[in-house]
């Protein structure tokens, strides 16, 4: 266990203990974890999350590298800390995306962000083995 985990742990549990005492009932992981946000987490650097998020670009990243980021930066997004909206989800991506995957998948209108993430990678693989090939298009075995 990291020394990370072993410290939200023990305020986990600290904070379970409190609220088993003073309130009478059980405290969730979830509950637990947006009164640490709370606590130790300003509104300030919150919402330069959300506008980092609200900016993002895919740019040099690969689309995995992408995805990793928009899904990290996501969880701060006011609107989404209780339950994330996949098609809106899925717009943002897709917003963000380099101009040549983007177009490729915006006549699907793919709604779930998991299956949009997934098809761009294969697009990514197969523009990439374009390039490589120096045709411009894939190449047959």
């Amino acid at each position: 266990m990291t020394q990370q985990s072993a410290a939200a742990t023990q305020q986990f549990n600290a904070m379970a203990q409190q609220t088993l005492t003073a309130e009478h009932c059980e405290i969730t992981w979830e509950v637990f974890h947006r009164r640490f946000l709370d606590k130790y987490f300003p509104d300030t650097a919150r919402a330069e999350k959300e506008q980092e998020f609200l900016r993002l670009q895919q740019g040099s990243m690969t689309v995995l590298e992408y995805a990793a980021k928009f899904e990290s930066l996501a969880r701060y997004f006011s609107p989404f800390r209780d339950q994330a909206n996949q098609g809106w989800l899925s717009e943002r991506f897709q917003e963000g995306l380099m101009f040549d995957i983007q177009k490729s998948e915006l006549s699907l209108r793919i709604r779930n962000l998991q299956e949009l993430i997934d098809r761009c990678v294969e697009v990514e693989g197969v523009r990439n083995h374009e390039k490589k090939s120096g045709t411009g298009r894939p190449v047959r075995p």
